[in-house]
């Protein structure tokens, strides 16, 4: 499969690195929550585009019992379903949780593709979290992917 160009993102403040495709922009970066947001350009392809936000925050003692809890945690929120995962993913000394859920907004109906993934490593808990309409699911899932695949965790 031939790629796009990707641009390459990185926080100081979530200390996450991503590859992404052209069309996504830093939306926002926060630096006293440790955040950082990206967003497709919206397009008439692809009408209401895509977020990724990544975040790190503190928590001493994480491992994987905490992280697989906060995986599961989340799938089982009210107007969530699992649509795949949970996943292992990374290797030592990251260890990470990747899945994929589809989100029901109890209020509108509105259906949201959320991909999170939950990684922990020296009392670091970070976060990615994807979100698409859930019509667009087969197009950003793959760019979804390819970010995460592309992701490094930098400890310093």
């Amino acid at each position: 499969m031939k790629y796009p160009d990707y641009f390459h993102f990185f926080s100081w403040h979530t200390k996450i690195s991503i590859e992404l495709p052209v069309g996504f922009e830093e939306e926002e970066e926060i630096p006293e929550e440790n955040r950082a947001i990206y967003t497709d350009e919206f397009d008439l392809d692809h009408e209401r585009g895509a977020k990724i936000l990544t975040k790190a925050l503190e928590m001493p003692g994480i491992n994987k019992e905490a992280v697989d809890k906060l995986a599961s945690n989340s799938a089982i929120i009210p107007g969530n379903s699992l649509i795949s995962g949970p996943k292992k993913i990374f290797s030592e000394p990251i260890y990470g949780i990747k899945q994929y859920i589809n989100h029901i907004d109890l209020d509108t109906g509105e259906q949201t593709l959320r991909c999170e993934v939950f990684a922990g490593a020296e009392d670091i808990l970070f976060m990615i979290i994807c979100l698409c309409d859930i019509e667009e699911k087969d197009y950003y899932m793959p760019v979804f992917d390819r970010a995460i695949e592309s992701a490094r965790f930098i400890l310093l």
